[in-house]
């Protein structure tokens, strides 16, 4: 009977995992979303509905729950394969559901919260479709919403009364649906780009190659190897190879004609795409980049008639004839910025992208502030809001200003005064208006701190100003007895949703952004987000830290013997073997074509020698590696030059030094 009972809960914990595995970011969230909504509306149901407009109301929200719920099934179950489409036919269904619904309304409470889950569908729609569709999809579902506030009788001269609250929730759906394209944007142009060269990555390769084939014409593949950045790498560090492979990414884009395209394919590998009348006219193209690079390189083409896989075969053999034709040339270079010193992963929510939206909050939160005090008859109330909306112009000009350099800090004294704003109206003044504004204006705080600020601290801000902001609205003498505590409680819950799905599909892209297509190891990116913070800890912790630099031996013969096929799937074995026999907290880093690093918190050098050994013993394809422990003091740079050092010396003492005409 156990045993049965065991072999049970294993089939279930096993359809469980199988489950979740089906599962993206996008359709957890998508699920969640709605049913967040179906449970709003469905406590907003009249127990015993009467009349025509009652009944009216209740078939909506019904309606509205059964679209919520279908949605709710279809995305997990279809998991990745859901469709965006029957996602925004689902939304806008909702919406049409809940305009009729608020249409028919006879309570303030009905009236006022549905309005309160519009920021949700504006998210969606930012975060999921292109920025035109979602602008859309945003516009449409408000659209659909104020025809159902228009036509209610009972609220129609309410709604007159106080049209500034509604109008700046709206303005807050739409901030929401700019901040969500944003970084949606954002971070998609982050998962398709090589960090280290500007260049587009396989995955972005793929992506832009449907654009590509659109176009009418013979498309053209060149192959492309740097010469002699290994022996630039070896000896004057990565640092140094590094400027060489953006300067020739960079001259590589000014020398493409126009759709043209530069992809990393390795460490020193590259493809370029673009279109050509004939071959002729491909082989000067050649000569143009030839000229517009400041490094010497070979170079083969294909014509693109199939797979992009069988063209960069196809121009293999072109390619390694003219490396065999060509001198390694080791360029001098000028030392570029540091890579490693700077947690780049960090910045994303810090860039110009994101500037015109501050300013548009800033001013949004400004334009309500200055509405209220213009229409209050209360001197004290006015000079509060007046104050809230010179902060929030305060605000708007710094961030235009400040532009990338927009400081942190900035944002939190600019919520502390809101809060503050709406605290002083609660204790010295009587104006729903203001702290129904402020209500309105909870997911759009929630949105902001997620994009601004690392996940707990966002938490962490986001819960003091909503317990302020709640506090603020049960202590006003009017408004709780007038709408009763539901649309407080539903703009908390919508905000935290929303700073909740944020975080996590910002760390989701965040994801793959940082890892290496190829083999699913951390990328440059990655590891420059990594390895700083396990060198903090290890610090704090006094435990040692040893860090691998691994370069496979050969490797550029293995890729012009057997071909490129052969070399990935000896880098992608290689790091499955890793993955096995390491632990959970260590990390694998690709850094190069067949260059690795390999992280080992908890290990001293000794011990990480003895590793390394017994993974290489274990190896299908040979590696060489050298070793460093973290001194104290010591910086990141630093430790990953003393293991690049280590490297070379064992693969001169093992005399596997490769040519100097390869890096990937």
């Amino acid at each position: 009977m156990a045993r049965s009972t065991d072999r049970a809960g294993s089939r279930v914990l096993s359809a469980l995992r199988s489950f979740g595995r089906r599962q993206s970011t996008s359709s957890a969230m998508t699920a969640i979303g709605c049913a967040f909504v179906g449970i709003v509306i469905a406590t907003l149901l009249p127990v015993s509905p009467a009349g025509a407009e009652r009944i009216a109301e209740v078939g909506a929200a019904w309606f509205a729950i059964l679209v919520c719920l279908t949605i709710v099934v279809g995305a997990l179950f279809a998991g990745r394969r859901f469709s965006d489409m029957a996602g925004a036919i689902g939304i806008v269904a909702m919406a049409g559901a809940i305009g009729v619904g608020l249409a028919a309304v006879t309570n303030l409470t009905d009236f006022v919260t549905p309005v309160l889950l519009v920021p949700i569908a504006s998210a969606y729609a930012g975060w999921t479709f292109s920025p035109w569709r979602a602008r859309a999809l945003a516009g449409a579902v408000l659209v659909m919403i104020t025809v159902g506030l228009l036509a209610n009788s009972t609220f129609r001269e309410a709604l007159a009364a106080y049209p500034w609250g509604i109008a700046f929730g709206y303005v807050v759906s739409f901030i929401i649906a700019e901040l969500s394209i944003a970084l949606a944007e954002d971070m998609r142009a982050y998962s398709l780009v090589d960090p280290l060269t500007g260049a587009l990555n396989r995955r972005g390769l793929t992506r832009r190659m449907r654009e590509l084939r659109r176009r009418p014409g013979q498309a053209w593949v060149v192959a492309a190897d740097l010469n002699g950045l290994k022996a630039i790498n070896d000896r004057l560090g990565h640092a140094e190879g590094d400027q060489v492979l953006r300067e020739s990414v960079e001259g590589w884009a000014r020398a493409l004609p126009d759709g043209g395209l530069v992809t990393r394919w390795g460490g020193d590998e590259f493809v370029l795409v673009f279109p050509a009348a004939d071959e002729a006219a491909a082989r000067a193209v050649i000569v143009d980049l030839r000229r517009a690079c400041p490094h010497a390189f070979a170079a083969g083409l294909a014509p693109l008639d199939g797979a992009l896989d069988d063209a960069v075969l196809a121009a293999d053999p072109e390619l390694y004839a003219d490396k065999r034709r060509t001198a390694p040339v080791a360029a001098a270079v000028e030392t570029p910025r540091d890579e490693f010193s700077t947690g780049r992963l960090g910045v994303l929510a810090r860039q110009t992208t994101y500037t015109r939206v501050w300013i548009l909050a800033g001013l949004a939160f400004a334009a309500s502030a200055y509405t209220a005090a213009l229409v209050t008859i209360s001197p004290v109330g006015a000079a509060i809001s007046a104050v809230n909306g010179s902060v929030s112009v305060a605000f708007a000009i710094a961030a235009g200003l400040a532009g990338s350099r927009f400081p942190r800090g900035a944002v939190l004294a600019w919520i502390t005064v809101l809060a503050a704003a709406a605290m002083a109206h609660a204790v010295f003044t009587d104006q729903p208006g203001a702290l129904f504004q402020a209500m309105f204006g909870m997911p759009l705080v929630a949105v902001v701190l997620a994009t601004f600020y690392p996940p707990r601290a966002a938490r962490g801000i986001a819960a003091a100003f909503l317990a302020a902001l709640s506090g603020a609205v049960l202590i006003a003498p009017t408004l709780v007895p007038a709408v009763g505590v539901a649309p407080l409680v539903v703009s908390a819950a919508t905000a935290w949703l929303l700073l909740e799905v944020v975080v996590a599909s910002s760390a989701s892209l965040r994801r793959t952004a940082s890892s290496d297509p190829l083999t699913g190891a951390l990328n440059r990116l990655g590891l420059a987000h990594a390895l700083p913070r396990l060198e903090a800890r290890a610090r704090r912790r006094r435990a040692p830290l040893s860090v691998a630099a691994i370069d496979f031996d050969h490797f550029k013969v293995l890729n012009d013997t057997h071909g490129h096929a052969r070399g990935d799937a000896a880098l992608r074995g290689a790091v499955a073997q890793w993955r096995a026999d390491l632990r959970a907290g260590d990390l694998i880093a690709r850094v190069g074509g067949d260059e690795f690093v390999v992280v080992l918190p908890g290990t001293d050098a000794e011990a990480a020698g003895h590793l390394m050994a017994r993974l290489r013993d274990g190896a299908a394809d040979p590696w060489t590696w050298g070793i460093a422990e973290v001194s104290c003091g010591e910086g990141v740079d630093h430790v990953l030059h003393r293991a690049d050092q280590a490297l070379g010396a064992r693969k001169a003492l093992r005399g596997t030094a490769r040519p100097s005409t390869r890096e990937g």
